[in-house]
């Protein structure tokens, strides 16, 4: 372990941590601190994935990252920040437990990374941001930058070729070439994809966040075997690793480790085939026709509604209904407004943004499943375009708020509102 000259705060050398270019951040999910409602990610993993000179200004209490072009000065106990000396809004950087931590929205944003988030793990990507213009179609800023139309779709997660002007959109830089500097971005050519682990920070950070150890533990194989699955099959691609894998086909990566006899440290190699597990939940016994499946949300509800996936929600005390996306979150969906028009319509139903919690059901899979919502925007968000400036908490059936792990009695009564029980 390693003191920070002058800080007085103990930062780990994460020597394990893996580093798969200077475009790309991967961390656990347990690694990350929840705090006054924004997430935050320690600044060492931060800073040694993506080799970025970290110092600490004992006179002027400041904390400078320096990346390419880009240089981000954070003064201990200001929520602000300076970008190039420019002073910009942010959240104030956390210390807790002897370590520093960096406000992950404010991080991607300034970085124009793109934050992907399944239940094991956090992935930061580089992106190029292209703003729509008049004329444009998806055919020709593929052409233009070198991608595959259904690859911006992908990256993007756009169910057709329609865009608008105006509308945002993310470009790949390791296959993007960009128009202002014609500077192109190689791919990685080797054969060997990526030495995927869940422990790639070291046992020193397992140490730091030992209360959440048991999820870096081995799989409860005696849980895998009990439960249901559905399998498809899948050939490893060029680009592959096992947390993109499980994050893009919406499955949990500890059921992938665990169905394919594989482990954290496993060597995945193009044209390796895997088995793709998809947990079947069994349908659960409504109230009535006008109620929601009462799922758990630790055994059931978070598998049919997986990261990444769309749902319709039904306000249930009006009829109003929207489209949502579930972004990130662990201990409770965080969603996002699928659309602008999908913002107006809950935002119309709320009266504005808002914490007070709705009971609404969540349509998803053939499935109508008792949830509870609240609709204020915090933290990090996925969705440019959608006129919402972060995400919002989407509740089932005994999920916990992520800043304590404690159920939320507000959101419980909702769900039960929801699904016609007492």
């Amino acid at each position: 372990m390693r003191l920070l000259k002058g800080l007085g705060i103990a930062t780990v050398l994460f020597v394990g941590a893996q580093h798969v270019g200077a475009e790309e951040i991967r961390l656990q999910t347990n690694t990350v601190l929840n705090e006054n409602g924004l997430s935050y990610v320690p600044t060492k993993i931060v800073t040694n994935q993506l080799n970025a000179p970290v110092s600490w200004n004992n006179q002027d209490k400041t904390l400078d990252i320096t990346k390419d072009y880009t240089k981000i000065s954070f003064k201990l106990g200001e929520s602000s920040a300076k970008v190039n000396e420019e002073i910009v809004n942010s959240a104030p950087i956390v210390v807790k437990d002897g370590v520093s931590y960096l406000p992950l929205r404010f991080i991607a944003e300034t970085l124009n990374m793109k934050v992907d988030w399944n239940a094991d793990v956090i992935t930061l990507t580089s992106y190029y941001q292209y703003i729509v213009k008049q004329g444009d179609y998806l055919y020709k800023i593929s052409q233009k930058y070198g991608l595959s139309v259904e690859e911006i779709q992908k990256i993007n997660n756009l169910k057709d070729d329609k865009i608008q002007v105006g509308q945002v959109l993310y470009l790949r830089p390791s296959l993007a070439t960009s128009a202002s500097s014609n500077q192109v971005y190689p791919q990685n050519d080797a054969n060997v994809i990526f030495k995927e682990t869940l422990d790639a920070v070291s046992s020193e950070n397992i140490v730091l966040n030992d209360s959440n150890n048991d999820s870096n533990a081995k799989v409860n194989q005696d849980f895998i075997t009990k439960t249901n699955f559905e399998y498809t099959s899948y050939i490893v691609q060029k680009g592959d690793y096992l947390s993109k894998i499980s994050s893009e086909n919406k499955i949990s990566l500890k059921d992938l480790l665990a169905i394919n006899n594989l482990t954290e440290s496993t060597i995945i190699r193009i044209g390796d085939e895997l088995l793709l597990p998809k947990r079947i939940v069994p349908l659960s016994s409504k109230v009535s026709n006008q109620n929601g499946e009462y799922l758990d949300w630790w055994t059931e509800a978070q598998y049919l509604f997986p990261i990444g996936e769309i749902a319709t929600v039904t306000d249930f005390e009006t009829g109003i209904s929207f489209l949502i996306r579930r972004s990130y979150g662990t201990n409770h969906a965080d969603c996002e407004p699928l659309t602008a028009e999908d913002t107006a319509a809950a935002k119309e139903l709320w009266g504005d943004f808002s914490w007070n919690t709705r009971a609404v059901l969540v349509e998803v899979e053939g499935r109508t499943i008792a949830a509870s919502m609240s609709f204020m925007p915090h933290d990090i968000q996925s969705i440019l375009d959608n006129d919402f400036e972060g995400h919002f908490d989407l509740h089932f059936r005994n999920s916990t708020r992520h800043k304590d792990g404690k159920i939320d009695n507000y959101h419980q009564e909702k769900i039960k509102v929801a699904a016609g029980v007492q």
